[in-house]
């Protein structure tokens, strides 16, 4: 809903193997701080998701609307290693333009529902975001059947379907779909 074609999808890692939660969030906050700051940019949108690597470090997947354009490899990766020293400061970075990508949403919803059952994250949202983002319309039971007759979606393949628990639900199932294809 807020992203698309032209947008970046930026990965931010720690060197050391971080874990503490809050410390990670507050470094985060503190990057999109400079970030906005390093490119004036007023109207900064962004999702970005938490996620452990096997290590047990933490790092974050953020989607966002910087939309810069790059004219070489070697370019992205100049940019990488600025942001990494002066912007980040705390390891990698990865910059990926989403062009490629026609389905924004799926992209990232695996990033989310991977580390569901982590006990670090239980009581919070397992991502950060800006203020302002347009919030997805959610269907459940009867309203959502109607829906999936509606764009007949028992005859198109699921991009993404999962599974997970919740205190207050029960189990929910996640299914996304690309109307476009």
């Amino acid at each position: 809903m807020n992203f698309g074609a032209g947008d970046s999808f930026i990965t931010l890692t720690y060197a050391e193997n971080m874990r503490d939660l809050e410390k990670a969030d507050d470094d985060f906050k503190k990057f999109v701080k400079r970030f906005k700051y390093q490119f004036s940019l007023d109207d900064f949108k962004y999702i970005a998701v938490r996620e452990f690597q096997k290590r047990g470090a933490i790092h974050f997947h953020v989607l966002c609307n910087w939309n810069r354009r790059f004219e070489s490899e070697e370019e992205i990766k100049e940019c990488e290693r600025y942001f990494g020293e002066k912007l980040w400061g705390h390891g990698f970075v990865d910059i990926k333009p989403i062009d490629h990508v026609d389905n924004v949403g799926a992209y990232l919803i695996k990033y989310m529902t991977k580390n569901i059952a982590i006990e670090l994250f239980k009581g919070k949202k397992m991502y950060l975001c800006s203020k302002g983002l347009e919030r997805p319309i959610t269907f459940r039971g009867e309203e959502a059947e109607r829906i999936m007759e509606l764009y007949e979606l028992k005859n198109k393949k699921e991009v993404f379907t999962n599974n997970y628990e919740s205190e207050y639900f029960g189990t929910i199932t996640y299914k996304e779909y690309n109307l476009k294809r």
